[in-house]
């Protein structure tokens, strides 16, 4: 079946030229991939399984460097990359079974606490927990540092949330700003 094309862009990612399924992120242009002759879509692909891992990878490399950039942790993240995005934790619990480290890599960050879960070197997991307590009765609640309060305004950037998360994080902050005046 001679004539058959695919979509594929051609982007820059990290300097690299790298072609992809999905449109770029940045600059890059639409280019159509024919099979060479004697491929078929029927018998060989004609190399699109390759093409198809190759975008996938920069897909999730791309991923990576946004989140690091976002300062957020992200699934699939080296612990390298993640010390990248996150700094160094603030306290790490080790463990070994079967031969295979999975450790729990704790960061502070604005009242809130992140737990990441490692494999082997790989994040596989991330648990996110407020750690905002209502104040007993009589009690002032405790405002939020500058730090804090940034924090909260990165994470509300962040492109992951959905509208309603969205405006509450952003309700959160107008909050913490009227705190103690």
């Amino acid at each position: 079946m001679f004539g058959q094309a695919w979509a594929v862009n051609k982007c820059q990612v990290d300097g690299r030229v790298v072609y992809q399924e999905l449109p770029c992120p940045g600059k890059g242009e639409a280019i159509n991939a024919t099979p060479a002759a004697g491929h078929t879509a029927a018998g060989s692909d004609g190399g699109l399984a390759r093409i198809r891992a190759e975008s996938a990878e920069a897909d999730r490399r791309i991923g990576i460097r946004m989140s690091i950039e976002r300062r957020e942790p992200a699934i699939g993240m080296t612990e390298d990359e993640l010390t990248q995005a996150m700094g160094r934790p603030h306290r790490v619990n080790l463990a070994n079974y079967n031969g295979v480290e999975h450790d729990q890599l704790i960061y502070e960050r604005g009242g809130r606490t992140i737990y990441v879960y490692t494999r082997a070197g790989i994040v596989r997991s991330i648990q996110n927990t407020d750690n905002h307590t209502r104040p007993a009765a009589g009690q002032q609640p405790r405002c939020l540092t500058p730090q804090e309060i940034s924090a909260l305004e990165t994470s509300a950037s962040s492109i992951t949330l959905g509208d309603a998360e969205r405006a509450a994080r952003r309700r959160e902050i107008a909050d913490a700003r009227k705190c103690g005046r």
